[in-house]
């Protein structure tokens, strides 16, 4: 069976960009990989949730969130942070959180965390079937360094996926730092953030095949939420 799948991240409050290119771009499964907000509320998020509910399959992992939105992605039944979403022969592991937060009740992990927590999550998978997301991107690499000429990236994150190899890897938090790296046989992307229109289209069939993302000038478009 073909699964078409977009992975977004950073949204930070442009749901109106990622509903144009929801609107834009047909797919069966959607994949936000951490940091919806920046300034909406509860509510403001809650509805586009639901909203977003209404036209894919949806799936999302926390990143600095707080506590609250983290619950709310949880009782809507679409967060898949520390677990293993099945699409026919296909696996994504998911695995959100930051090191840090600006929220007094954001939501954080540790590195030690990840070492602990990630690699249980690739029992029993077949890695050249398996697709990891996380929100951090793997340390040292040029998907995670700063304009401020730094590598802020995880490090057990990378030495996770140099273990064991996934076939692809989905990340964001470093905006000014799209693009893709192989970290021995991993294709590591960085997605890049919304306010640039930024998203990767899969489709899954035997094998992986990335599409071309229709796009247009989010900036002219009516806020919607």
């Amino acid at each position: 069976m073909v699964t078409k799948i977009g992975f977004c991240v950073d949204i930070h409050d442009h749901f109106h960009a990622l509903q144009t290119l929801l609107e834009l771009n047909a797919m069966e499964h959607l994949v936000i990989c951490g940091d919806m907000i920046w300034k909406k509320n509860l509510e403001q998020t809650n509805n586009f949730i639901k909203s977003l509910k209404k036209q894919v399959k949806l799936h999302t992992l926390p990143a600095k969130e707080p506590i609250g939105i983290v619950r709310m992605l949880e009782e809507e039944g679409v967060s898949f942070h520390g677990k293993v979403l099945k699409i026919g022969k296909w696996n994504i592991v998911g695995y959100g959180g930051e090191t840090h937060t600006v929220y007094p009740d954001g939501f954080t992990i540790t590195e030690d965390e990840l070492r602990v927590n990630l690699p249980k999550l690739f029992n029993g998978l077949d890695m050249k079937k398996t697709i990891l997301a996380t929100h951090l991107p793997p340390k040292n690499t040029k998907i995670d360094f700063t304009s401020g000429r730094e590598h802020v990236g995880s490090q057990a994150i990378r030495e996770i996926i140099e273990k064991y190899q996934p076939l692809l890897h989905f990340c964001g938090h470093i905006h000014e730092a799209p693009g893709e790296e192989m970290i021995g046989k991993t294709k590591s992307i960085n997605i890049g953030p919304m306010n640039h229109s930024h998203m990767r289209l899969i489709e899954l069939n035997d094998e992986v095949r990335f599409l071309n993302v229709k796009k247009k000038d989010t900036k002219k478009q009516m806020k919607l939420f």
